[in-house]
């Protein structure tokens, strides 16, 4: 393997008479490792012996390794915009900044080095490719976002599409709920009916005390549904008044209670049911009529 190594002068920095102040550096492939000692770099080109100054010595070190530290971050910050936007973008403009510091200890006025158009092209093209990188790392990012909600490639949504359509849907709901609990709170009573029935499974106690809200406020449906949550003996009332609240399915539950002890009273109730369009109490009503026809 063929390893460059040497001593080099590095971390020019001017001296009022036009001369400038370096420091000599031990390096491997041109990257300065262990200051040696200052020296004075006449304009001519001329080395003399000096005192080694930490302006210089941090200068070198900065120009040099400041770029291998740029890269570093630039690379870090990539992988990271990936996979994390927010953490990307912070990392790159570490690494911008970095690249930044770095090109202006080249360019900076105490230095006594002409720039050319080329060294300054030269000195924008870490510039370029960090944005570059940037921009890709970017695109790659969003990209994988896209692709977590289509669909799987062995078939049917992917688990986050299924995950974010979930979440959604709850929102939704969650939303939807609270409209329907401020209608509810003025007084209408179909809406107190939804929200009943939309905390059955999740808050019995919420849900019975929406129904029961609902009935005050003179709707059937929510005067049948609190009947069929509650205590028999105490579903009787609440059959009762959501039959006289034009609920047919609350006359049909209360005429089965008739059935035995009052048959003719059963029917009329079954009747009302019927014409208040309770499929179960037709059904009933024709029942009872076929059997009383066969009685007699």
């Amino acid at each position: 393997m063929f390893v460059i190594y040497g001593v080099r002068t590095y971390g020019a920095v001017d001296h009022e008479d036009g001369s400038q102040h370096a420091t000599r550096f031990v390096h491997v492939y041109y990257l300065p490792l262990i200051p040696m000692g200052g020296v004075r770099v006449a304009p001519d080109g001329l080395e003399q012996p000096s005192s080694m100054g930490l302006k210089s010595v941090s200068l070198a070190y900065a120009r040099f390794w400041g770029f291998a530290l740029a890269a570093g971050l630039s690379f870090h910050a990539y992988f990271e915009l990936e996979k994390h936007l927010a953490s990307g973008l912070m990392w790159t403009a570490v690494a911008g900044l970095t690249l930044l510091a770095v090109l202006g200890s080249w360019f900076w006025a105490g230095v006594r080095r002409p720039h050319t158009p080329l060294s300054i092209g030269l000195g924008c093209i870490p510039v370029v490719v960090l944005a570059l990188m940037t921009g890709s790392a970017i695109k790659e990012n969003v990209s994988r976002q896209a692709s977590k909600f289509v669909f799987d490639p062995k078939g049917g949504p992917s688990p986050e599409l299924l995950a974010f359509a979930e979440e959604q849907a709850k929102l939704e709901q969650k939303s939807r709920l609270e409209k329907q609990q401020a209608r509810c709170d003025s007084g209408e009573g179909e809406m107190c009916n939804e929200v009943g029935y939309a905390l059955a499974k999740t808050d019995r106690v919420a849900s019975l005390a929406a129904y029961e809200k609902g009935c005050q406020a003179n709707y059937g449906m929510s005067c049948f549904n609190l009947a069929l949550k509650t205590e028999p003996a105490k579903s009787v009332p609440l059959y009762e008044r959501s039959c006289e609240l034009g609920y047919g399915d609350g006359c049909n539950n209360l005429a089965t209670g008739f059935e035995k002890n009052d048959r003719k009273h059963a029917i009329e109730l079954f009747d009302k049911a019927c014409k208040l369009e309770s499929k179960l109490g037709c059904k009933n009503l024709a029942r009872l009529k076929v059997a009383g026809k066969k009685k007699g």
